[in-house]
């Protein structure tokens, strides 16, 4: 598994990558699968190929990231009826997802070393990080950068907090792009302060 969320009921959904599907574990602990399919634009269904994050939006509805190899990803919605549909398609691969107060998704894009946005509408754009550049620049939106980054989340002010698997730091971004880092010093260690 490769990623976990909660529902309002306490249910848990996991994103089960080589199992190619979504498993619910209700709080009694009853595993089920929840979806291992969708329906594509021609009305067709098909199975996945390797999930990796899930989260819940703001409708209760969970979205969750599907890569096809390490060049390209896919957002889901699995809907109240139980469809699952295609939200997003045609994006880098992602791997970090999370959801702000406006119902935006920030993912992270590790090969290509930035920040995506997806708005509520399916339009995409790097929110930060310059593409195809290392380091732990910081700056605004495109004039900061990032090393690999893989986990995100985002706090009740839309602030969002990033750690790459490259840079021994925690990052955040602001509403408005600007990438500051908060803690690490960009070398590996344990020193507390």
């Amino acid at each position: 598994p490769y990623g976990i969320t909660i529902d309002a009921a306490n249910n848990l959904y996991v994103a089960d990558g080589e199992n190619f599907a979504i498993r619910k574990i209700t709080p009694e602990g009853d595993v089920t699968t929840f979806t291992d399919n969708f329906v594509n634009d021609d009305g067709e269904s098909r199975d996945f190929d390797y999930l990796t994050n899930i989260r819940i939006d703001l409708d209760g509805d969970l979205i969750f990231i599907d890569n096809s190899g390490a060049s390209s990803s896919k957002i889901y919605k699995s809907l109240s009826n139980g469809e699952t549909v295609i939200f997003k398609e045609s994006l880098p691969y992602l791997r970090g997802l999370t959801i702000d107060n406006g119902g935006n998704f920030f993912g992270t894009a590790p090969f290509e070393n930035v920040i995506y946005k997806i708005t509520s509408t399916g339009d995409a754009s790097i929110f930060a990080g310059t593409k195809d550049v290392e380091g732990i620049a910081d700056g605004t939106g495109t004039n900061a950068s990032f090393t690999t980054p893989r986990t995100l989340i985002v706090d009740s002010q839309d602030n969002i907090y990033v750690m790459g698997s490259g840079e021994f730091t925690l990052r955040k971004i602001t509403p408005n792009g600007e990438v500051t880092t908060v803690a690490g010093t960009g070398e590996r260690g344990f020193l507390n302060g």
